[in-house]
């Protein structure tokens, strides 16, 4: 598998006069695999109504308590960070998880703090022609992290998918992460734990991953199922970064 490592983050200068045209440039880079961050883009445009263009937007079928079920999330971190520190794809415990993920900055509050992606496709281009094979034969069950305790419910939202999936890039990628799988299907606890402490291990390789430093106005795209991102778990000052999530799937 030819992979280029690390993965690069490419940036899309915005045309003012034309959202649409900036967007399908974002898209076509995203669609090719690649994580696209739009720089100045206008706070003052309606989030879900520009980021449209890509696709239709997927409403989340599981979020924190503290977060209302709606097509955008507010992400607020201020003080210590300690929530979405785990590798994770947004949304994965859905029954047909969002190919596409977006974040906008509103403002990246008082500490520099980056948010960290690993490229499945790279992780498992490095893996060994024994092992890819292994993983192509298994699912794995994705279990929300938080319960729907806010809308009066303590159930569990779960969902199986396919351990390796062919991804934007026409790459096969890894489809597990440490904040929602525990094991892989028909395996025990004690089979899967010693496989997947390995993936989750290789996440943090230097060789696939990249950070992005947020600044204001930057909007972030990139393909959902391809790239895993966490959160660090640091101080991120008195005054909080805000940013706003909407996710979504491709446009046929």
């Amino acid at each position: 598998m030819q992979i280029s490592l690390p993965p690069r983050i490419r940036e899309v200068l915005v045309d003012d006069q034309d959202y649409v045209e900036t967007l399908g440039v974002a898209k076509k880079l995203a669609q090719r695999g690649c994580i696209t961050v739009v720089r100045g883009f206008s706070s003052n445009l309606e989030l879900l109504d520009v980021l449209a263009v890509l696709g239709p937007i997927f409403e989340p079928v599981a979020l924190p308590p503290d977060k209302s079920i709606a097509p955008t999330t507010v992400v607020s971190e201020a003080g210590f960070v300690a929530s979405s520190i785990n590798w994770h794809y947004d949304q994965s415990f859905a029954h047909e998880p969002p190919t596409w993920s977006a974040l906008y900055c509103d403002h990246p509050g008082t500490a520099s703090l980056p948010s960290l992606f690993a490229d499945g496709a790279g992780l498992v281009s490095l893996l060994s022609d024994g092992f890819r094979d292994m993983l192509r034969r298994l699912m794995a069950t994705h279990e929300a992290y938080y319960s729907l305790e806010a809308a009066g419910s303590s159930s569990t939202i779960r969902a199986s998918h396919p351990v390796i999936q062919l991804v934007e890039g026409k790459v096969e990628a890894l489809f597990v992460s440490p904040a929602t799988v525990e094991r892989f299907m028909d395996w025990s606890l004690q089979d899967s734990f010693p496989v997947l402490e390995r993936l989750f291990a290789m996440m943090n390789w230097p060789e696939i991953t990249v950070a992005h430093y947020w600044q204001e106005g930057d909007l972030l795209l990139w393909p959902n199922r391809r790239y895993l991102h966490r959160a660090l778990p640091l101080d991120a000052g008195p005054e909080p970064r805000q940013l706003r999530r909407v996710v979504g799937r491709w446009a046929a």
